[in-house]
């Protein structure tokens, strides 16, 4: 048995709800909470299917990932609107 989900396309689905829910703003939440989430959004009921969706989510970067003290980990939503600050610092030395 074979399963065939589009990930590409419920992770469109999935982000474009989020985003107008800005999940962004409660910050770090557990994966528990994400996965009610993931399964009212696309309907899936597998436990296999939806985890597969939100490890293929983390890995491109739609959720950001922290540790927590115990053996678990916190994920917050990336906005997509917000632009990325890249931060160098420039050393120069004159003669």
């Amino acid at each position: 048995m074979e399963l065939k989900l589009d990930l590409q396309g419920l992770t469109e689905k999935v982000v474009k709800y989020l985003t107008r829910k800005e999940i962004w703003s409660h910050g770090f939440i557990r994966y528990n909470i994400l996965k009610k989430m993931i399964k009212f959004i696309t309907k899936l009921n597998n436990n296999y299917e939806l985890r597969k969706l939100f490890l293929f989510m983390v890995d491109n970067e739609v959720f950001l990932k922290k540790k927590t003290n115990v053996r678990s980990y916190l994920y917050k939503f990336k906005n997509p609107n917000q632009p990325e600050v890249i931060n160098k610092t420039i050393t120069i030395t004159f003669n």
